[in-house]
């Protein structure tokens, strides 16, 4: 089961460096520009709904994976 384990990280690991240099790293060139526009109107009108959304959209999405990978 490690051999599985460690070839799985491995695999994932890869595709991800693949990928992040195929899109010509696109994430960290506008990482700035993302939290800009996620958090402007957070700041300047004292709005929290966008950061509840995305609050939310996190927490869901960290929860079903964590639910399937107990499952699994």
């Amino acid at each position: 089961m490690d051999i599985l384990a460690f070839f799985s990280a491995l695999l994932l690991l890869t595709n991800g460096v693949v990928l992040t240099v195929k899109s010509g790293f696109f994430q960290f060139k506008h990482l700035g520009i993302i939290f800009k526009v996620t958090f402007k109107k957070l700041v300047k009108s004292k709005d929290f709904k966008g950061f509840k959304a995305m609050a939310l959209a996190l927490g869901s999405t960290i929860g079903i994976g964590n639910i399937v990978g107990v499952t699994s």
